[in-house]
C-alpha cells in the first residue's frame, strides 16, 4: 500500500506538471513532493476518535511509514538530476536502497538490544535525548557522505530509536527542543512563501490539491479493497493517507535551493500541504461517522425484521 501511495501520486503529478510547461527536471521535483503522508494530522484525529486501535489505524499508520521512506528515497533520487542524467543516477539508485535496507536491518536486531541494556529510567531525559541525537548525527552523516540527503539518515535513525523498550524515554527528552525548532522549521519555510501565488498560480494550487487527494484516496483504497477491507474502510484509509506535511515541504526547499523550481511552484507546493492537512481532519471524521450511521442503520433494520417475524406458538395438542 505504501509502495501504491508513492507511485500513483508521483506518476499523475509528473503527468500533471509536464502538461502545465514544466521541463522534465522541475516535473520530477513537484512529483516528489506529492508522495509523502504526514501522518500527524491523521495520527491525532485518529487518537481524538478513540480510534487509533482499529485495523483501519494499523493499516493507515503502517502504511504512512513505508510511504515517507519510499518519499525520502524519492528524495534522493530527484537530488541527482540537476547534475544530469548519468550512471551516477543508477549509483544513487542502488546506494539508497543498499543504505535504508542495511540501516533497517541493523536498526532492527541491534541498535534496540544496545539501547535497552542500559535502565534508561534512572536517566536525566537530556541524556537519553543526547543518545537519540548523536545517533541521528551519525545515520544523517553516512547518508550524506555516500551521496543521499541527510534527512534519510535521521529519519532511518528514528525508526530504529523507536523499537527500543525505552522509547518513551527518548520522547521526553525530544521535548525540550521541539517546540523551538518545529517552530523555526515553519517560520523558516513560511517567510520564502509568496502569498501572491494564491492568485497568480491558482491554477497550479488547485490541480495538486486535487491530485494530493485523488491519488492517495485511489491508490491507497484501491489497494486496501484488494487486501479485503469493505469499502468504507478502505475509504478511510485513503483518506488518512491524504496529508502533506514536512517532507512536501522539504523536497520542494531542495528543488528551490536548486533552482529548478521557482518561488511560485514552491508556494503552490506549501499551499497544497496546507489545503490537504486543513481537510484531513474534516473528512476522516466524516467518514467515520457515516460508517457508525451504517451500522446503526443495520441493527435497527435487523431489529424491524425479528419484530415483523411472525411468532408460532406452540400449544398443547387437542385430546
Amino acid at each position: 500500500m505504501g509502495s501504491a501511495g508513492v507511485a500513483v501520486p508521483f506518476i499523475i503529478g509528473f503527468a500533471a506538471s509536464m502538461l502545465f510547461g514544466f521541463n522534465l527536471v522541475t516535473s520530477l521535483f513537484v512529483s516528489a513532493a506529492l508522495t509523502a503522508t504526514s501522518i500527524g494530522i491523521t495520527a491525532a484525529v485518529l487518537k481524538e476518535m478513540k480510534k487509533i486501535d482499529t485495523e483501519t489505524a494499523k493499516l493507515i499508520l503502517g502504511a504512512a511509514v513505508i510511504d515517507d521512506v519510499l518519499g525520502l528515497l524519492v528524495l534522493s533520487l530527484v537530488q541527482s538530476v540537476p547534475a544530469g542524467f548519468s550512471v551516477e543516477i543508477v549509483f544513487t539508485v542502488i546506494k539508497a536502497v543498499l543504505f535504508i535496507g542495511l540501516a533497517f536491518v541493523f536498526g532492527e536486531r541491534f541498535i534496540p538490544k544496545m539501547v535497552d541494556r542500559f535502565d534508561l529510567r534512572v536517566l536525566d531525559p537530556k541524556v537519553t535525548f543526547m543518545l537519540a541525537m548523536c545517533m541521528a548525527f551519525g545515520y544523517a552523516f553516512v547518508a550524506e557522505w555516500i551521496g543521499l540527503s541527510a534527512v534519510v539518515g535521521a529519519f532511518v535513525a528514528g525508526l530504529s530509536l523507536s523499537r527500543s523498550l525505552n522509547v518513551v524515554f527518548f520522547k521526553k527528552g525530544t521535548e525540550y527542543l521541539e517546540v523551538i525548532f518545529t517552530s523555526i522549521f515553519f517560520v523558516s519555510l513560511g517567510i520564502i512563501v509568496n502569498v501572491s501565488a494564491l492568485f497568480t498560480s491558482a491554477m497550479l494550487i488547485i490541480a495538486l490539491t486535487i491530485i494530493a487527494i485523488s491519488t492517495k484516496l485511489v491508490g491507497c483504497g484501491f489497494v486496501a479493497r484488494k487486501l479485503g477491507y469493505s469499502k468504507k474502510d478502505s475509504m478511510i484509509v485513503g483518506i488518512g493517507m491524504i496529508p502533506r506535511g514536512e517532507i512536501a515541504f522539504i523536497i520542494g526547499l531542495y528543488g528551490l535551493l536548486a533552482g529548478v523550481i521557482t518561488q511560485e511552484i514552491y508556494s503552490a507546493l506549501v499551499f497544497m500541504a496546507f489545503i490537504t492537512t486543513l481537510i484531513t481532519p474534516y473528512l476522516l471524521k466524516r467518514a467515520y461517522k457515516s460508517e457508525q450511521a451504517v451500522k446503526k442503520e443495520k441493527v435497527v433494520r435487523i431489529k424491524t425484521a425479528l419484530e415483523k417475524k411472525p411468532v408460532v406458538k406452540v400449544g398443547a395438542p387437542k385430546s
